[in-house]
């Protein structure tokens, strides 16, 4: 009796370091199962431990009460034991993390936790940005694709306007005196929502506008018509591809060469209200503005203004 009693009391000690460092104790092959209430010491009754164990197909089973004697044992002998599973704990804590208290762990944790959210937005951030950057890859090779395609259907229609467009014919006596009246009272000859009065030219404004701008050009002797028509397309078809940026090309390209043609017909230019004006003609209504001037000069050829004996002759096509 007393062995059993020794060999259990040996158990209970193990069983409560055990559960104090862990929490549970799990066998092979069997469960043990322990009732102890260590936050206070126990009531005046008898100390039952029970202990299922299964070894090599053996059941053992122990009980223990402790002898009348044992009820007077000492609180202190209780706050002892209490006091060595505290201390295990803590060194096991320690041994964890020596020299760290329990505030600074708990600031330890709250940074990790911290840091892995951190890590955990970056990845998102990240994943956003390769789709993002994916996206944009994908849009900028479909409109290179665009771009060239547009340039060739520009090339094809250049050669073609060349090859076959004549310059206005002259007018006779009466309305040449008339029209170089107009051209000369200080204003642009036709309004710059006239353009619809002519819908030929509009519609060929609206879908080659580097085409109609670069023939203007060569009929003024400002540029050559082919660099003319290759700033304009290179800069407008390009525009997908840079995000814009090249229309702010063709703007300043297109509001200098309308200050030169109102110089040369002796519209009011150089100040910053004809810039103006002319720099958000473009900006709102570009094709409006490419058929005004190039009605203007169309006037101009027809009227044998003044103006072609100052500007050089440009030819549109080789003389053959």
């Amino acid at each position: 009796m007393a062995s059993v009693a020794a060999l259990a009391g040996l158990l209970y000690i193990t069983v409560i370091r055990s559960v104090a460092a862990s929490g549970s104790l799990r066998a092979h092959g069997g469960v043990l199962a322990v009732h102890a209430a260590a936050a206070e010491p126990p009531a005046p009754a008898a100390l039952v431990v029970a202990a299922h164990a299964t070894v090599e197909g053996v059941a053992l089973r122990a009980a223990a009460v402790p002898p009348r004697g044992a009820l007077a044992r000492p609180a202190a002998g209780m706050s002892h034991q209490a006091s060595a599973l505290q201390h295990d704990a803590g060194a096991n804590l320690k041994k964890q993390s020596p020299g760290v208290s329990s505030s600074e762990q708990g600031d330890s944790h709250r940074t990790a936790m911290t840091a892995r959210a951190t890590k955990s937005g970056e990845v998102a951030a990240g994943w956003g940005y390769q789709a993002y950057r994916s996206l944009l890859m994908k849009t900028l090779q479909h409109s290179l694709y665009g771009t060239v395609v547009s340039l060739i259907l520009v090339v094809i229609c250049t050669y073609l306007y060349a090859r076959w467009k004549v310059d206005p014919a002259e007018l006779n006596e009466v309305d040449t005196m008339r029209a170089n009246e107009e051209l000369n009272n200080g204003k642009w000859r036709y309004g710059l929502f006239q353009c619809f009065q002519d819908p030929k030219m509009l519609c060929f404004a609206c879908f080659c506008p580097a085409i109609r701008w670069g023939d203007t050009m060569r009929m003024a002797g400002l540029i050559g018509f082919w660099s003319a028509v290759s700033m304009f397309a290179i800069c407008y078809y390009l525009a997908g591809v840079t995000l814009g940026i090249t229309l702010v090309f063709i703007l300043a390209l297109t509001t200098m060469r309308r200050q030169e043609l109102r110089t040369m017909f002796g519209l009011p230019a150089g100040g910053f209200k004809s810039h103006a004006e002319d720099c958000f003609t473009y900006m709102c209504c570009m094709w409006c503005a490419i058929v005004q001037e190039a009605r203007q000069l169309d006037e101009a050829y027809a009227a044998r203004h003044d103006i072609l004996h100052k500007i050089p002759h440009l030819v549109l096509r080789a003389q053959t």
